[in-house]
């Protein structure tokens, strides 16, 4: 069986959403997929979680990828996507990890009045957060702490990207506003 023929029946079995269209990629480009993975990220664990990701994203959108022409390619370029993701994803994780580190280094040990501080003022900030509405703490949430792109929060909450990142910012702008109340009081 030719490529071009098992690209034509995955694409008719992901058009009829048929679960062995899933199957019939594995099989034949699991292999590729994992050897190309490997080579952008140096790490065949991490290629084998990217790749995990690539095959979620062919089940959620199977009937998009089914009206592509040329699967094989996208099929391809969406695994470099997800790559190029995973580095930037990577990358943020370790930047944030060098400012706490190098933000604990300049303040040292807290005191237990230090510690009463932050504690009151995390409190205010649970407390800011509930004064938003539901959907833009929901984006804050999922951006700030669970480190999401404004296409996965677009993704995850069915929005679209600017719909994301506009109430990310209303969000913001609220809850800067709640908090100025409680940085005055003090």
């Amino acid at each position: 069986m030719s490529k071009i023929s098992i690209d034509q029946d995955i694409l008719t079995l992901m058009k009829d959403n048929n679960p062995s269209a899933l199957e019939l990629i594995w099989d034949h480009y699991a292999n590729d997929l994992l050897t190309y993975l490997t080579s952008i990220l140096k790490s065949r664990h991490n290629a084998e979680d990217v790749l995990q990701e690539v095959f979620i994203t062919i089940a959620r959108k199977s009937q998009l990828i089914s009206k592509t022409q040329r699967f094989k390619s996208y099929l391809f370029k969406m695994t470099s996507n997800h790559a190029m993701d995973y580095i930037r994803k990577e990358k943020r994780k370790k930047s944030d990890a060098n400012k706490k580190q190098q933000y604990t280094d300049l303040i040292g040990h807290s005191s237990s009045e230090e510690d009463e501080i932050i504690k009151e003022e995390n409190e205010e900030l649970i407390n800011a957060l509930k004064k938003i509405s539901q959907e833009q703490r929901s984006i804050i949430m999922l951006k700030i702490f669970n480190d999401k792109t404004f296409h996965e929060i677009a993704d995850f909450l069915n929005i679209s990207d600017n719909t994301a990142a506009s109430r990310y910012r209303y969000g913001l702008i609220k809850l800067k506003k709640f908090l100025k109340g409680f940085n005055h009081d003090k």
